[in-house]
């Protein structure tokens, strides 16, 4: 970051733009969801909000983030690691935009409880409406992980 270099923090946002959007020039991850601010424009999540749909999943986990935005050189900054939750499953995407990517009218961060990105054996899909694949959605029924009831 120079006199010269219109984005400090290498987000491929210039700075500005970042002024404009209320972004920090110098912190490549405003948000420190593991999503660099310019990524985030890409995906049209909000950059200075961990969780754009409000569904208890960070974006990053949201869209597969595994590792934090690393520190770009010089003064300006990246993820701070005590806010980022890495994805542990980044092929099990769910959309950061919509509260409930399977339409089974719970909310992704409901279904994925512990909140990591990764299904575990407890937990109903928040990909799939029908979890158990017994023709009734996940939020309409009670033993949504059970086929026989």
């Amino acid at each position: 970051g120079d006199i010269c270099d219109s984005d400090d923090d290498d987000d491929t946002l210039s700075d500005d733009a970042e002024a404009v959007l209320g972004t920090r020039p110098l912190d490549a991850d405003t948000d420190d969801d593991g999503l660099s601010d310019g990524r985030e424009e890409r995906l049209r999540t909000d950059m200075r909000r961990i969780d754009t749909d409000r569904d208890g999943l960070p974006d990053g986990v949201e869209a597969g983030a595994r590792r934090p935005v690393a520190d770009p050189p010089g003064r300006a900054t990246g993820t701070r690691l005590g806010r980022f939750r890495p994805d542990r499953d980044p092929l099990t995407r769910t959309d950061p935009l919509r509260r409930d990517t399977d339409g089974d009218r719970l909310a992704d961060g409901r279904e994925d409880r512990n909140h990591n990105g990764r299904r575990e054996l407890a937990e109903t899909d928040p990909r799939h409406r029908d979890t158990d694949r017994d023709a009734v959605p996940d939020g309409a029924e009670r033993f949504p992980l059970d086929p026989r009831r």
